[in-house]
């Protein structure tokens, strides 16, 4: 049970910090988007922003996945 538990922490925050990055990251562009392309479908607005917010954040995360599962 002790190796279970060491890497909880490093995932909870891991999990935490990503997900301030991809929402903080998701409304910035929204943001941006809506004043940039005011008739685009806002549908298409919000999968645009949320594909770019995810991927910067895995830009951020898998790093520091990788590192974690090798130690």
């Amino acid at each position: 049970m002790g190796g279970f538990a060491k890497g909880f922490s490093a995932c909870f925050y891991g999990s935490i910090v990503c997900g301030f990055i991809y929402f903080g990251l998701y409304k910035a562009f929204k943001n941006f988007c809506k004043e940039r392309f005011p008739k685009m479908n806002y549908t298409l607005l919000c999968f645009s922003c949320s594909f770019m917010a995810e991927a910067f954040t895995l830009i951020v995360y898998y790093p520091f996945d990788m590192f974690k599962c090798r130690l």
